[in-house]
């Protein structure tokens, strides 16, 4: 009998130091997002790629509808576009601030995050309010017309253990809309759909050497003439990442 009572008391001793590592694994990765956000705002995104980011070569990032595209791989695969787009780049010389006049926010909320029983993944599923201003024309010189846009998303993440620290490893934008300052989505849905294949064109046109992994699983935005998406990934608790969907 007393050796039944210790095998217990390990067991609860076991569950609760398990379940202990799963709540710093939460606020750990509370912590790297809300890392991304303001980083993301202040126009630092080379420091997330550098120390955000898995350095795994199947790591992954996929926004709105251009395709998923891995992060490292052929040619850097997205890394330095991504740094290009958001401004952080002339040619081929990356610079450490954005141009002037860019400004994105995204205020995260509404967090679903889920650790794996094995530790060593963990997802995680946000809403954002954004807001962004950017080059209309592709390109920043005096005088270049910005535009100001209203951007709202979901976002969701996959993370893994790496080196004893978490780190992103996909990385999904679902788009729910987007409009410029002066208009509203409804109004300006159909417009908007309308710049989509522009806008596709216009990434690969400047990075011919980029081409995504996959074409985009999943794209959804608002229309005035559609329902909500059927399908929400939203994180479920999990044992292991073989057991779970793929952000």
């Amino acid at each position: 009998m007393e050796t039944q009572k210790k095998a217990d008391e390990r067991e609860l001793l076991r569950q609760i130091l398990h379940s202990q590592q799963k709540l710093e694994a939460r606020a750990q990765i509370e912590n790297l997002m809300g890392r991304y956000a303001q980083l993301h705002s202040a126009g630092r995104d080379r420091e997330i790629l550098d120390t955000l980011w898995s350095s795994r070569e199947d790591s992954t990032f996929e926004d709105r509808f251009s395709g998923v595209y891995p992060m490292r791989g052929r040619l850097s695969g997205l890394r330095d576009y991504y740094a290009k787009a958001y401004g952080m780049s002339a040619d081929a010389q990356v610079r450490a601030t954005p141009e002037p006049g860019r400004m994105y926010i995204d205020a995260m909320t509404s967090p679903v995050i889920e650790i794996a029983d094995d530790l060593q993944t963990a997802k995680g599923s946000w809403i954002t309010t954004g807001s962004e201003s950017r080059p209309n024309s592709g390109h920043s010189e005096k005088g270049g017309a910005y535009k100001a846009f209203w951007v709202w998303a979901r976002i969701g993440a996959d993370f893994v253990m790496e080196n004893g620290a978490w780190r992103i490893w996909h990385l999904h934008i679902f788009d729910l809309l987007r409009c410029p300052f002066e208009k509203n989505w409804i109004d300006y849905a159909h417009e908007r759909i309308e710049e989509q294949p522009m806008e596709d064109t216009r990434m690969r046109t400047e990075n011919p050497f980029l081409l995504p992994s996959y074409p985009t699983r999943d794209f959804w935005q608002y229309s005035p003439q559609g329902g909500m998406p059927e399908t929400v990934l939203i994180p479920e608790p999990y044992d292991t990442f073989q057991n779970t969907f793929h952000y």
